[in-house]
């Protein structure tokens, strides 16, 4: 489990908003200045609440008392005292966005991964982003770690906990819709630039085998290959969905079949399987074959209704029309 430092825990609310106002989480239980976006707020706004809860100084004065501390945590420890852990943390959020904006030059761990988690979120809402920009700089805060000593993966765990964004899945995410776009370059990059603080996981495996197969498609399918032989019934079902998608609508049916056969035996619950037919009717359509396609809506629309919770048996008639159906030779 992965303990935020402070701040990032806060971005980690703002992040969550929505979801909280919808009823997963109690907005009861949080205080208003928990859920305020402090970047709203002009700077004199700031310094009256730093006042009135009863942190007595100037613009001027938080200047020279910050050209000698490294970071806001310092200053936080300069103007209080002995105060409870949430009385610190509502005094600290100030210090933090006032720390952000006076001393822009002094760019903390803590206040890089600040920004880092702003430009993702701009990023994720379609806004315009300097996103770019903060990976590079992200990898390079990684590298200076590393010739400090750090071992690389150890370097970007330590900064992921000032960051409330999964900068793993993140990572990924962002690397696969450059592929999808067919931006081989960028995307190239940012996978050799990352790779030896990435865990060796077969998302990052998947990635490579994409951005191969934009340059060689013969090698990359042996690449992509290698990935679905890798997959078990551990391996989460978000990537296995990604694959088959994307192989269904690629046309390569035997690297669907190879993958479709494993992942028929892992289904469990109604839902997964109506999305598996789903997809095998995309490939099929996309192939243009219309008898398999034809079965397939058939079989969909004539599925009686259930929950869709509702496990499923290996032995459900459906588990072996699909499996025979997948079996077939094709006839173009």
């Amino acid at each position: 489990m992965v303990f935020l430092q402070r701040k990032a825990l806060y971005n980690l609310i703002q992040l969550n908003l929505n979801r909280i106002e919808s009823g997963d989480l109690d907005m009861g239980k949080l205080q208003k200045w928990q859920t305020e976006n402090y970047r709203d707020y002009p700077t004199e706004a700031l310094f009256s609440r730093l006042s009135s809860l009863e942190i007595q100084i100037s613009a001027q004065d938080f200047e020279t008392l910050g050209k000698g501390l490294e970071d806001p945590e310092q200053m936080l420890e300069k103007l209080v005292k002995e105060e409870e852990p949430l009385a610190q943390d509502q005094v600290f959020l100030l210090i933090f966005e006032l720390w952000r904006r006076i001393f822009p030059e002094k760019r903390t761990l803590s206040i890089f991964c600040d920004e880092l988690d702003y430009q993702i979120t701009q990023h994720d809402l379609g806004h315009s982003s300097e996103i770019q920009d903060s990976l590079a700089y992200l990898q390079q805060i990684l590298d200076e770690q590393v010739d400090n000593g750090l071992k690389p993966k150890e370097a970007f765990q330590l900064t992921q906990v000032y960051c409330a964004n999964d900068l793993e899945s993140f990572l990924y995410d962002y690397t696969l819709s450059l592929v999808d776009q067919s931006d081989l370059g960028y995307a190239s990059e940012l996978l050799e630039g990352f790779s030896p603080y990435l865990p060796d996981s077969i998302w990052f495996a998947y990635l490579v085998a994409r951005v191969k197969i934009l340059d060689d498609l013969e090698e990359g399918y042996e690449k992509l290959e290698k990935v679905i032989k890798k997959i078990t019934k551990d391996t989460g079902g978000s990537l296995v969905e990604e694959i088959l998608y994307y192989l269904a609508n690629t046309g390569n049916h035997y690297l669907f079949t190879l993958l479709a056969k494993k992942t028929l035996l892992y289904l469990e619950f109604e839902t997964q399987l109506l999305e598996f037919i789903e997809i095998c009717y995309l490939h099929f359509d996309y192939l243009e074959l219309k008898e398999p396609s034809l079965t397939l809506a058939e079989m969909f629309y004539n599925r009686p209704k259930k929950d869709p919770k509702n496990p499923i048996s290996q032995a459900d008639p459906y588990m072996s029309q699909l499996r025979s159906l997948l079996s077939q030779k094709l006839h173009m």
